[in-house]
């Protein structure tokens, strides 16, 4: 009867070691689900937050093409900041006075900044002061203002001032105007 309960110690042993072993390895197998299961769910959201970042980069490079005609026609009708743009715009002052048939002069420009600023470029947006005399027939200068007002540009006029030629069976008339123009700074 020793011998059968050693014989029923050992059984009991041998299964209580192996239920430790099993319960360890259970619990060990486990543990290694779980941090798998965890890093798959980490993996599945990088991907989803780098799809989102794709697609959305998409629709901005999609509106960005789709915009560039109207982004340039913006730009055109700003006077740039620099030497050449002002003097693009005076070019294209003079233009409009030949095709109106009056003679365009500029007496004075004035460069005025503001402290508005863009935050994506960091543009700072001004304005020019000119004041401009003109000479040519009334219905010339009135075509003259007429163009001038419907140039791609935001012109303000400031004053405005005609007479007519004093000399003898002059048909010319005179005038002297103050416009403000918007610009970017340089």
């Amino acid at each position: 009867m020793k011998k059968r309960k050693e014989f029923l110690i050992k059984i009991l042993l041998v299964v209580i070691i192996a239920n430790v072993v099993v319960l360890a390895s259970m619990i060990f197998f486990y543990s290694m689900i779980k941090k798998t299961n965890q890093d798959i769910f980490d993996l599945e959201t990088e991907l989803l937050s780098w799809r989102k970042i794709q697609t959305e980069s998409s629709l901005i490079n999609d509106n960005l093409d789709e915009t560039a005609k109207e982004r340039y026609k913006i730009n055109t009708y700003l006077v740039k900041g620099d030497k050449v743009g002002v003097a693009n715009f005076i070019e294209n002052l003079e233009n409009i006075g030949k095709v109106s048939g009056v003679v365009v002069d500029v007496s004075g420009l004035f460069l005025k900044d503001s402290g508005e600023k863009n935050t994506e470029k960091i543009i700072e947006v001004g304005s020019m002061g000119l004041n401009l005399k003109i000479t040519g027939e009334w219905e010339k200068v009135i075509h003259f203002l007429k163009l001038l007002e419907v140039a791609p540009y935001k012109i303000t006029f400031e004053k405005v001032y005609f007479e007519k030629n004093s000399a003898k069976d002059s048909i010319d008339w005179d005038g002297s105007f103050n416009i403000n123009v918007v610009k970017l700074s340089e």
